[in-house]
């Protein structure tokens, strides 16, 4: 794990088992463990606001969320190969639009520990609609050409 001097801050934070949604600088590189609520790789990076209902430019292989639709609002950033059993207290039942790169497509569970009914998303989705926005609790991003990641029962 690299950690620059917020890495140790943000270290303890995510040990102490805080959701964490930070931003970094520009070209920063975060590498995070994955897995656990607080320990993958979310991050909040600067972008370039979309005109109203287009879709973010996605720079990396992974998805974003955002809390409101129209990829307005907040951001979080899942890179390729990323589970998150839990979104977090700043994220749960709040995200309502996403969009991903290409070839790669974000599982959303509707309940944490990757429980509940599921819905897959690729590509762009400007609003989820009444029966999955503000709904999310878990996360699974998975892009072409990773190994498919697999979980009892899903």
């Amino acid at each position: 794990m690299r950690m620059g001097s917020a890495g140790a801050w943000l270290a303890a934070g995510a040990a102490a088992g805080a959701a964490l949604v930070f931003s970094a600088a520009p070209g920063a590189a975060w590498d995070e463990p994955k897995g656990k609520a607080g320990k993958h790789d979310r991050t909040s990076l600067p972008y370039q606001v979309p005109e109203a209902g287009e879709p973010p430019e996605i720079g990396y292989r992974g998805c974003a969320y955002f809390d409101a639709t129209d990829y307005r609002g907040r951001r979080a950033d899942v890179r390729a190969d990323s589970t998150i059993e839990w979104v977090g207290a700043d994220w749960d039942n709040s995200i309502a639009s996403l969009a991903c790169a290409s070839g790669c497509r974000l599982l959303a569970y509707d309940q944490i520990n990757f429980g509940g009914a599921r819905r897959s998303y690729s590509g762009a989705a400007r609003a989820l609609g009444e029966d999955w926005s503000g709904r999310i609790s878990a996360v699974r991003v998975i892009c072409a050409g990773d190994a498919p990641l697999t979980h009892q029962g899903h």
